[in-house]
């Protein structure tokens, strides 16, 4: 029976019977060929480690390294790092994924089932797998059930009771009520089974997907024109916080994680930083910005801490600082939106936001700031709420922090009077809707320094002051355009400053020292104030009398006093002076009525005539008038005199209680 095949035989071509020695031989390499693993996948089970599988083809069958060689592995060990495959004992290959990379830790996960197909040098992980994810087996099972069973042991871990499809006699089973799974490869009944019954069981074994690594994983947004693209780079777009170990459980410090994520952002060429929602993110320290880089909640910012987004400040410090420090002119863009920004309970210090300059190559600016509310919990304080300092950046054309945009932002509780928001060298400053409130703090406010060239302010809300501060004579504010409601006083010492402020409910008066910043409000300064009784020889020898009107309709701002008017609001004013006069005599030929304006500069605007001549026949009465319009600056008295001379001192004023006779009114003409 050792006999060898000397030539082909077929069953076409022989005519007799087939010797039983060349026979036996053909059966031989039949039987060879069936249990060559070269020939089909074998299934087989690692004996190895971790990243060391080790897999035998029991006898009779074998397998040598040829490639396409595949085999069918369910290992022992989930890797972590590079991996090989020693069949049979014959020594160590490595494995690669599919993209041809050496496998990263977490691909092959313990009790998984993968292809593995030798390339003529290495294993290769088959079925387009890359780092990470098993491929799925599929199990059929079936049992005869005995009376009463319940439970059933399958031929391998489904992983998930996801993965089962159960019937009993062809009627499905719905998880977790008929039947139910915990783990390994025992299935129960929930009812037991009736004898001779048919369970049928059908699953997936070792589809893992936890593990796949995103470089591997396509993604194709869908619509026409999109490209396809790894996974990674999808996520890439931007950087989360959470990627760098942000918790934002409130207690755990999340400064170094949020700070980890700002400079990988930046290190991206400036990318979006994302502060994920339902956290608040406690920080110790000040967050540092030195290129432009957007901060964004993902949009559900309220006022009340860990709902939404929110920040609590843990220190005395800073909390946002943008100084453009990074590469030389990349300063520019990004800002903040969506979020909450708390300074926690018994700690006082430091600004919400600031916008610091260097250097005209290095500074901040073209920045978004979009719904955001900085408070203090308890007894939190900021010293301010925002700061944009732009002194370090002086040459023409070139001028302080450049175009910042804010929308729907607020601040209280600081402890700088008048200061919840510093403006100190801007260029092109724009809020819409931004609202200063007093909270706990020192008395709220905005104080804007510097040499200064467009803010902007419209539907602002300021329960405070606001002060245009003069730093010196060089410093000046152009355009800038305010329109909402100041609580407190607005005071601009800045005697260049133009364009228009209107502003509404004013409760603590305007002071404005240039005629080219035009005020519109709702109460305007001016007065008017009358004699409510006779003064009786005040003039008629060329004595010049300066009117006392002892009572006054209204005084808007508090201006009237020491019988003149002192012109709170550099412009234009409209003065009106009515004398009545009493007592004229025949000798009293001349009255001077004027109006006079010192400080600044003086000038007087007079009426004269024939004080007897006017008079009327009985009684010696006269009423004489004067109005002007006048432009004043900033700080000059206004006073209503009158003078009759030729005769003795003898004319007086006429005042009466209830009627009006003599008096002054002076409006403000915006």
């Amino acid at each position: 029976m050792a006999g060898a095949v000397s030539g082909l035989i077929t069953f076409g071509t022989q005519n007799g019977p087939i010797a039983t020695g060349n026979l036996d031989t053909n059966f031989s390499a039949v039987q060879t060929a069936v249990n060559s693993a070269n020939s089909y996948s074998n299934y087989l089970v690692d004996t190895g480690s971790a990243n060391t599988i080790a897999v035998t083809v029991a006898s009779p069958a074998s397998a040598t390294l040829t490639a396409g060689l595949t085999l069918t592995v369910k290992v022992a060990q989930t890797n972590t790092g590079p991996t090989t495959l020693n069949l049979n004992a014959g020594g160590a290959v490595s494995v690669i994924d599919s993209f041809g990379n050496t496998l990263s830790s977490n691909t092959l996960v313990a009790g998984s089932i993968y292809n593995f197909v030798y390339n003529g040098s290495k294993w290769q992980l088959a079925g387009g797998s890359g780092s990470g994810g098993s491929l799925s087996t599929t199990y059929a099972d079936t049992f005869t059930c005995t009376a009463g069973q319940t439970a059933f042991t399958l031929s391998a871990n489904p992983n998930s009771i996801n993965n089962l499809t159960v019937s009993l006699d062809g009627a499905v089973l719905v998880a977790n009520i008929d039947y139910t799974w915990t783990g390994g490869t025992t299935l129960t009944l929930t009812t037991g089974a009736k004898v001779n019954q048919t369970l049928f069981v059908r699953y997936l074994e070792g589809f893992v997907v936890a593990n796949v690594a995103a470089t591997t994983v396509q993604y194709t947004q869908g619509g026409t024109g999109s490209v396809t693209r790894t996974v990674t780079s999808k996520l890439q777009e931007s950087v989360s916080v959470k990627d760098f170990g942000a918790v934002g459980d409130g207690t755990t410090d999340d400064s170094a994680a949020i700070q980890a994520a700002i400079n990988a952002a930046i290190a991206a060429n400036n990318l979006t930083v994302v502060l994920v929602d339902g956290c608040d993110y406690k920080v110790t320290g000040t967050l540092t910005v030195t290129q432009g880089v957007m901060i964004v909640g993902q949009g559900s910012q309220g006022s009340t801490q860990a709902y939404g987004c929110s920040v609590t400040h843990y220190s005395n410090s800073d909390l946002f600082l943008w100084n453009g420090n990074g590469v030389s002119n990349k300063g520019t863009g990004g800002g903040l939106k969506n979020v909450l920004l708390l300074k926690a309970d018994t700690y006082s210090g430091g600004t919400a936001i600031k916008l610091l300059a260097t250097s005209d190559n290095f500074r901040p600016g073209e920045m978004v700031f979009e719904n955001v509310l900085a408070y203090g919990i308890g007894a939190g304080r900021w010293t301010r709420g925002l700061v944009v300092d732009g002194t370090a950046c002086n040459t023409a054309g070139a001028r302080g922090v450049r175009s910042v945009h804010m929308t729907k932002c607020r601040f209280a509780d600081v402890t700088t009077a008048g200061e919840s928001v510093l403006l100190n060298q801007v260029t092109h400053f724009y809020a819409h809707g931004l609202a200063i409130d007093t909270g706990s703090g020192a008395a709220g406010g905005i104080s804007i320094k510097g040499i200064n060239d467009g803010i902007y302010l419209n539907a602002c809300g300021i329960a405070g002051t606001m002060t245009i501060i003069a730093n010196d004579a060089s410093n000046t504010t152009n355009n800038i355009y305010v329109d909402g409601k100041i609580g407190g006083s607005f005071t601009n010492n800045d005697t260049q400053a133009n364009g228009v402020v209107t502003i509404a409910n004013n409760g603590g008066g305007i002071a404005n020292k240039s005629q080219l910043l035009k005020i519109v409000a709702d109460k305007t300064p001016g007065c008017l104030v009358y004699a409510n009784a006779n003064l009786p020889n005040v003039t008629g020898d060329g004595t010049v009398y300066q009117m006392a009107c002892n009572t006054t309709l209204y005084d808007t701002w508090g201006n009237w006093g020491g019988n003149s008017f002192t012109v709170p609001i550099a412009g234009k004013y409209r003065i009106k002076a009515v004398f009545a006069l009493t007592n004229v005599q025949v000798a009293n030929t001349r009255y001077d009525a004027q109006i006079l304006r010192t400080g600044s500069a003086t000038t007087s605007v007079a009426v004269v005539a024939n004080a007897y001549a006017e008079a009327t026949a009985a009684g010696g009465n006269n009423s004489v008038s004067v109005d002007c319009e006048l432009m004043c600056a900033y700080g000059d008295v206004i006073a209503p005199k009158i003078s009759v001379s030729g005769g003795a001192l003898v004319v007086s004023l006429i005042g009466a209680a209830g009627t009006i006779y003599s008096y002054c009114n002076i409006t403000y003409l915006p």
